[in-house]
């Protein structure tokens, strides 16, 4: 079960007022309840209940991993119970003992993993944690760099210090340089095409996703909303359809927050709390 903070979520308004005065801090506190539960303790109507946990439930399933699909040919559902999506599958451990403890012993195939933090925090050395495991089960690797702080060169070093590496393993790693957002979202709406021609494909990596929209100053918010919505729903797919297993880092934002729970600002804000810049 998810563990991400509530404040990352874009939730309805006053929904997450509400939720941290009730003392809630993570999805998993929450996605248990019922809409009746959640109703009486939030005071609210029932509808108005429902539409906050499906907002949770929504955005909490992209790091839900997808069910396997050995010895079938049909396409799995993208609204089948979490229940069902968590059964059967493999977990590949990230060679980092706490994330592992965090994620429930691994990242799971078929799920989409968030790493953020501030400038300096170990993300890309996490990254190639997780690009070691997957090589060394023999899958194929997309490494997505949109910020010049990782090479092949860089790939190679930390494969080279690894053991039980399969023969040629370098031609197991595809490494694409992406300059621009739009080289980004081309990529990602041809995914499900690359998928199909290359089926050995077993984890994408991007790094990072939130610096494709730092660089350009003309996207709006609604715009950029509107991009990371069509990204969600590509990665979903992917995860869901193909078992492809997604990592990808961006940096983390403060957010200030009113003694209520309410945002505020830096002037009239209790406490700040880390969320990840993208929201």
């Amino acid at each position: 079960m998810s563990k991400r903070p509530l404040s990352s979520l874009n939730l309805p308004p006053g929904s997450f007022a509400a939720l941290t005065k009730l003392g809630y801090e993570t999805v998993q506190d929450v996605i248990h309840l019922s809409i009746e539960e959640l109703s009486k303790e939030m005071d609210v109507s029932l509808n108005n209940a429902e539409a906050t946990l499906s907002c949770i439930r929504k955005q909490a399933n992209l790091f839900k991993p997808g069910p396997s699909m050995a010895g079938s040919s049909a396409q799995p559902s993208l609204t089948q119970p979490a229940s069902t999506l968590m059964t059967g599958l493999q977990t590949v451990s990230t060679h980092c003992i706490p994330l592992d403890q965090l994620l429930g012993g691994g990242i799971c195939r078929g799920q989409v993993l968030e790493l953020s933090g501030p400038p300096g925090s170990p993300k890309e050395h996490m990254l190639l944690n997780v690009v070691v495991a997957f090589v060394q089960l023999g899958l194929e690797v997309v490494f997505l760099e949109t910020q010049n702080m990782i090479s092949p060169a860089i790939i190679h070093k930390a494969l080279k210090q690894s053991e039980s590496l399969p023969s040629g393993y370098m031609r197991l790693v595809r490494f694409v340089r992406l300059r621009s957002l739009p080289d980004f979202m081309i990529f990602i709406h041809g995914l499900g095409s690359f998928l199909e021609a290359n089926p050995s494909t077993g984890l994408l990596v991007v790094n990072s996703i939130s610096r494709l929209f730092q660089r350009d100053p003309t996207v709006t918010t609604f715009a950029k909303n509107v991009l990371l919505d069509q990204v969600k729903q590509i990665f979903s797919k992917a995860c869901t359809q193909r078992q492809l297993t997604i990592v990808t880092t961006s940096q983390l934002a403060t957010k200030m927050l009113k003694p209520d729970g309410s945002p505020g600002t830096f002037d009239d804000g209790a406490r700040g709390v880390m969320h990840p810049q993208l929201g």
